[in-house]
């Protein structure tokens, strides 16, 4: 979650190595216009609709951008 001057760290550990076995890594970053998080799904519609009738809500209370690393 973002700090209010919208600046945010990330920080993970793996087992293994991804210079070693991986040759790419995609990062999803979701922001929420709403400030709200919604547990393990990625927006509200996904949130409120889940199941057969799941609709995405993307563009309408979230943006995601994907970051991918890719090794040369």
């Amino acid at each position: 979650m973002a700090a209010a001057d919208g600046t945010v760290a990330f920080r993970g550990k793996l087992d293994g190595s991804l210079l070693d076995s991986a040759l790419q890594v995609f990062f999803s970053v979701i922001y929420h216009f709403d400030g709200q998080t919604y547990g393990a799904q990625p927006n509200a519609g996904e949130f409120q609709t889940q199941g057969e009738n799941c609709r995405s809500s993307f563009g309408e209370d979230a943006m995601r951008h994907l970051l991918v690393l890719q090794r040369w």
